[in-house]
């Protein structure tokens, strides 16, 4: 078999640069998830005096017109509810939404990760989501010869 010449590409990211990675997308992640969520809430602790941390839900009983306590309560759970979602979501959203795009989330990136195709071409979308999400049916090849026998033997046995 012909030898190809392509430089760094098909080195194998190690566990280390791995793990550096996905630590410095954590960090990035928190950090993303405190600056929207502060970027909510001191607004309004500042200009409407409303504390999310010692606010009460929505008061049960009667309601008044003039009793704008109900509204200060609606307040803090619209804006308790949207923290949440915003902490829950950041994450699939960033990995997802960097991993579709380019190829990389800006831990791979730093720490010079990419997924690529065994011929060094881009990965399909589809593809790169289920290597994102570590399906069991994509698995890395060490090389072309490699990567024909996983194809031969998943051919075989889904016969």
């Amino acid at each position: 078999m012909a030898q190809r010449n392509v430089g760094l590409m098909g080195q194998y990211a190690g566990f280390v640069t791995r793990a550096v990675a996905i630590m410095i997308d954590i960090l990035f992640v928190v950090v993303s998830v405190l600056v929207i969520t502060a970027a909510i809430t001191l607004p309004l602790d500042f200009f409407l005096g409303v504390n999310l941390q010692t606010c009460t839900l929505i008061p049960s009983g009667s309601l008044s017109v003039r009793d704008w306590d109900w509204l200060r309560g609606l307040l803090c759970t619209t804006v308790n509810a949207t923290s949440l979602a915003i902490a829950v979501l950041t994450g699939p959203i960033y990995f997802i939404f960097l991993a579709t795009t380019g190829g990389q989330t800006v831990g791979k990136y730093v720490m010079g990760v990419r997924v690529v195709r065994l011929d060094g071409n881009k990965v399909e979308e589809g593809r790169r989501i289920l290597s994102e999400a570590r399906h069991p049916l994509v698995t890395l090849a060490e090389d072309m010869d490699s990567g024909a026998d996983k194809a031969a033997e998943l051919a075989g046995s889904a016969r």
